[in-house]
């Protein structure tokens, strides 16, 4: 595809009433007779019988030995564990800098989350890509005190390498909504293209989150992006660009954390 046709399609799919529509069929008693056939497009095992519809069917919720495995973590502990199911499309630092790369294009702190913060204070960051085969709900990476901020962003384009191509700072253009944890670290749930929504189960009023515990889900495509103050947390030396990954699955700790186990 050119960027003559992606841009049409990422304007088509922008817009109110496409995305509108699509919503509401996706919804419907009816859209149930497209899982078959996005399983067999995807690989997806789950044979998707139980399920209403097709948005039910993307956002299913874990089998139920996987959700008891998170429901059982112990919430003392000092792991970080990856919020999603999902491929590792980034990893790095910010090392204090004004400005940093992921993925190849540059962003500042200020456009991803919207607001000034610390730049002297050292990220690790850490992106995760969310296919249309994936568990599509997120999850909070560590025990913490976490804080929904704000929606940002009117319109979303794909989170593919397509998108990454042909958009210019597109984790800080897509729609997305932005989490503090503990007051220095940050979650960014990234919306796709088509529908942007994001559903979130927190206020902006700070809870306590513990490990593992839901904290939303896409409908629709999605990335998540960690930035997690280093003087607090840090990142496993074994993450990789391209590493798939399971909700659950340990990606580093506090600071004096020292291995995975």
């Amino acid at each position: 595809m050119n960027k003559f046709a992606y841009d049409f399609v990422c304007t088509l799919s922008n817009n109110m009433m496409t995305s509108t529509f699509i919503n509401r069929v996706s919804r419907r008693r009816l859209s149930r007779f497209f899982i078959a056939p996005y399983r067999a497009l995807f690989k997806i095992k789950d044979d998707g019988k139980q399920y209403a519809s097709l948005h039910d069917f993307f956002t299913r919720c874990l089998p139920f030995s996987q959700q008891q495995e998170l429901s059982n973590l112990d919430m003392t502990t000092d792991d970080i564990i990856s919020p999603v199911q999902g491929k590792i499309a980034f990893v790095g630092e910010t090392k204090g800098q004004t400005q940093f790369l992921i993925k190849n294009q540059t962003y500042t702190l200020s456009e991803l989350l919207g607001q000034e913060v610390d730049i002297t204070n050292n990220y690790a960051c850490v992106l995760f890509y969310l296919s249309p085969a994936n568990y599509h709900r997120f999850h909070a990476p560590v025990t913490a005190s976490f804080q929904y901020q704000k929606a940002l962003g009117k319109y979303s384009y794909p989170v593919n390498d397509m998108g990454l191509k042909y958009t210019e700072k597109l984790y800080a253009k897509n729609y997305r909504h932005v989490y503090c944890m503990n007051e220095q670290s940050y979650f960014i749930a990234i919306g796709a293209m088509n529908i942007n929504s994001i559903t979130t189960h927190l206020t902006q009023v700070p809870t306590k989150q513990c490990i593992g515990e839901e904290i939303g889900f896409f409908s629709f495509g999605s990335s998540v992006l960690l930035l997690l103050d280093q003087s607090e947390y840090k990142l496993s030396s074994t993450l990789t660009e391209g590493m798939l990954i399971n909700v659950g699955d340990i990606i580093g700790g506090r600071a004096h954390w020292q291995s995975v186990k």
